[in-house]
C-alpha cells in the first residue's frame, strides 16, 4: 500500500516537473522571439538595449508590456512607398494621363506636388460628381450598388448601426443574394459602439466583412493610433466613390441641431482603377 502510495506521489511529482519545464521551455521561446523582434525592429540602439533589459530583467510583466507598448505597429501596417509602388501595377500605370505641354504652371506644381506627398497619379476621360449633401451620397450609392453585376468593393471608417447603416447593410446583402461579391472592411475602433450582431447579419447574408486592425485591449493597446479612415466604395471597376462622408444618419439629418457639413464624390473613368 505505502510503496503504490509512494508511485502514485513520484507519478505527480514528475508530471508537475514535465509541466513546468513545458511552461519555462514556451516562456523563454516567447522572450527569443520578442528579443528578435526587438534587433530587427531597426529601432535607436538606445531603445533596443531597453527594451531587451525591460523583458529580461522583468519577467512576465516585460513580455506584456513590449506586447502593448513596445511593438512598432506603423512599420508593420503603415505601407510605405516601395509597397505603393507595387500596388501600382502596369495594368493601372497604362490609364495614367501625361500632362500636356500647354497646362499652367500653378497646375503642374500641384500635380507635382500629390504625386510626392500621396503617390496619386493623374487620371483622364472621367465623369466626376461631388456631394455635400449626404441625401444624394446614399441613394446615389444605393442605386449603384443595385445596378452592380460583378462586385462591390467598400471601405469606411465608421458605419453606424442606425437606419441609414440598415439601409446600406440591406442593399449590400441583397446585392450578395444575386451572386454579387460583395466586400466589407471597416475600422474597428471607428465602430467601436456598434453591435457585433450587426456585422454578424452581413455575413449571414453573404457579405464578406473584416474589421481593420483589431484592437482587444482598447485601454491598454496603442494600436488605436493607427487607424483606417479611408471611405471608399468600388463597383464593377466602373464606379468610384472617395471622400469624408462615413455610413451613418448624422451625415443626412445633422446633429445636435447643426448640419453636417462635408464633401464625398462619384467618378466614372480610368480614375477607378487608382483605388
Amino acid at each position: 500500500m505505502l510503496c503504490a502510495i509512494f508511485v502514485n506521489e513520484t507519478i505527480k511529482s514528475a508530471c508537475v516537473i514535465v509541466v513546468v519545464y513545458v511552461i519555462l521551455a514556451f516562456y523563454a521561446f516567447l522572450v527569443l522571439n520578442s528579443m528578435g523582434a526587438v534587433m530587427l525592429d531597426n529601432r535607436q540602439p538606445v531603445k533596443t538595449i531597453a527594451w531587451i533589459l525591460v523583458i529580461l530583467l522583468i519577467p512576465v510583466i516585460g513580455l506584456l508590456f513590449y506586447y502593448f507598448f513596445g511593438q512598432n505597429i506603423r512599420r508593420e501596417f503603415i505601407f510605405n512607398k516601395k509597397s505603393l509602388d507595387l500596388l501600382m501595377q502596369k495594368k493601372v500605370l497604362k490609364y495614367v494621363c501625361p500632362l500636356p505641354d500647354n497646362m499652367p504652371q500653378r497646375f503642374r506644381s500641384v500635380v507635382e506636388l500629390m504625386r510626392r506627398i500621396c503617390y496619386a497619379e493623374p487620371f483622364s476621360g472621367n465623369n466626376t460628381r461631388f456631394y455635400t449633401d449626404g441625401n444624394d451620397f446614399i441613394l446615389n450609392l444605393l442605386n449603384d450598388i443595385g445596378r452592380a453585376r460583378h462586385h462591390v468593393h467598400l471601405e469606411f471608417f465608421i458605419i453606424n448601426d442606425d437606419p441609414v447603416g440598415r439601409l446600406v447593410a440591406d442593399a449590400l446583402i441583397d446585392a450578395a443574394r444575386r451572386g454579387i461579391v460583395v466586400r466589407f472592411l471597416y475600422d474597428d475602433v471607428g465602430c467601436w459602439s456598434v453591435r457585433r450582431h450587426f456585422f454578424a447579419r452581413l455575413r449571414c447574408g453573404g457579405v464578406q466583412v473584416q474589421p481593420f486592425q483589431p484592437v482587444h485591449f482598447r485601454r491598454l493597446s496603442h494600436r488605436v493610433n493607427y487607424r483606417n479612415h479611408r471611405k471608399i466604395v468600388v463597383v464593377d471597376g466602373c464606379v468610384g466613390y472617395i471622400g469624408g462622408m462615413n455610413i451613418a444618419l448624422r451625415y443626412l439629418r445633422g446633429e445636435n441641431g447643426g448640419n453636417w457639413l462635408d464633401l464625398h464624390s462619384r467618378f466614372e473613368g480610368t480614375a477607378v482603377y487608382s483605388l
